[in-house]
């Protein structure tokens, strides 16, 4: 098949309705039973957990490894303008070539895959392209929870656990600790858990860690990342272990220091199997790009495009832009996908928004914008078609934020790269 005739293979598995997680569980025997028939022989393997996070993650630790001199597949969802953002090497997107050449030595075992799906197939090629690139590392990050999740196959030797909180309720449950239950079901014997504390999750961790076999559970230090501030370029810290030098993260967001907390404890657990030097990883997170994650793309009027698509990482943006810009207020460019907490998300923005702006993306779980104008103030609430929402995004003199979904952002990413 040429590049053409795999997306459009690629196109037609995605276009199916997600089904519910009971359904999968005779997926996952079927994916494992393909994982071992390729019989691949995979590198140190690092899977993300977590609800919110894990992309960010799974970045900045691909970009530390690669600054220390590996190979390093990070395989992550979901994409933003182009889909081989999900599959990179040293966070360069696999090559079209080298689509059409990992898709032909996996496709001949598709043809018998009877419950394959766009994301098992894209992962399946990642852990593939994982293998024939002889990579050091390979990143995982998981898509959704984890003990129903494609990355659950996957024996892992590092396993991140990012922030938990509600997302997804309607598949992984209705409280934070039965997300975290599902989440850290995705464990695998043997594998060495690093996460941040949640001092209401901690008794729940050390019970799943023990149940799952884990070779050593680890809560980060709160001191591991120290002075983390606020610059123009982002923000500037130190690291415990080397207080006399200063290093630069080029993302914006406070919530940012949370994650690189649990890179530089990753870091530390890897270089103790591998010849790397935390430090040098550290300064190699100055190349970091993390698109829709706070991105500021205009100062001037200010503009900013984030993926948040859930509560908590909504309440995160939210604190994040009074701590930067006390004093202002924007107009909320919002699209989301219909099973999220909608209301809570916009009342959770309301106190940074003046006015409403809602539209639509291509996707058949978009919410649709008249069902909740109703809710809100009318004479400040209005509805554009996509393709007039992007314009007019970029186009306004005013202050703009535009959050609710990574698939929203992607639409507006993909008017900067044209």
């Amino acid at each position: 098949m040429n590049i053409s005739e795999i997306e459009n293979y690629l196109r037609g598995l995605a276009n199916r309705e997600i089904k519910p997680l009971r359904i999968l569980d005779g997926e996952i025997d079927e994916l494992n039973q393909q994982f071992k028939s390729l019989k691949l022989t995979l590198p140190y393997t690092v899977k993300i957990l977590g609800t919110n996070g894990k992309g960010s993650t799974a970045a900045m630790l691909s970009t530390a490894l690669t600054a220390c001199g590996l190979k390093v597949v990070c395989f992550s969802s979901p994409h933003l303008v182009n889909w081989r953002e999900r599959i990179q090497l040293n966070n360069q997107n696999i090559s079209e070539d080298q689509v059409q050449y990992v898709f032909s030595q996996l496709y001949p075992q598709l043809l018998n895959y009877q419950t394959k799906t766009y994301f098992t197939v894209i992962f399946l090629m990642s852990l593939l392209y994982t293998q024939l690139t002889q990579a050091d590392v390979l990143i995982a990050e998981a898509g959704l929870g984890g003990s129903y999740d494609a990355t659950r196959i996957l024996p892992a030797n590092l396993t991140l656990v990012t922030s938990l909180g509600l997302d997804h309720q309607n598949l992984l449950g209705n409280t934070v600790v039965d997300i975290a239950l599902d989440k850290l079901g995705g464990l695998n014997e043997g594998t060495v858990v690093i996460t941040n504390p949640q001092p209401s999750l901690e008794n729940l961790f050390k019970i799943r860690a023990r149940l799952k076999s884990v070779s050593q559970l680890i809560f980060t230090e709160p001191d591991k990342i120290r002075n983390f501030k606020q610059c123009d370029c982002g923000h500037l810290y130190q690291y415990v272990d080397d207080n006399t030098k200063t290093y630069q993260l080029p993302v914006w967001g406070i919530y940012q220091q949370h994650n690189l907390q649990l890179v530089a404890e990753a870091l530390e657990k890897i270089s103790e199997v591998m010849n790397i030097d935390v430090p040098r990883g550290l300064k190699g997170l100055e190349k970091l790009q993390l698109p829709a994650r706070f991105q500021i793309v205009s100062k001037h009027p200010l503009k900013i495009v984030d993926g948040s698509h859930n509560q908590p990482a909504v309440r995160s943006v939210v604190e994040t832009f009074k701590n930067y810009y006390p004093h202002r207020k924007v107009n909320l460019y919002f699209a989301a996908m219909k099973d999220k907490n909608i209301m809570s998300m916009l009342e959770t923005l309301r106190p940074i928004t003046t006015r409403y702006i809602f539209t639509k993306f291509q996707n058949k779980r978009c919410f649709n914008p008249h069902d909740f104008t109703g809710l809100l103030d009318s004479e400040n609430c209005k509805i554009l078609p996509l393709s007039q929402a992007v314009t007019q995004f970029f186009e306004t003199s005013e202050d703009c934020l535009a959050v609710g979904s990574f698939h929203w952002a992607g639409e507006l990413l993909k008017k900067l790269t044209k």
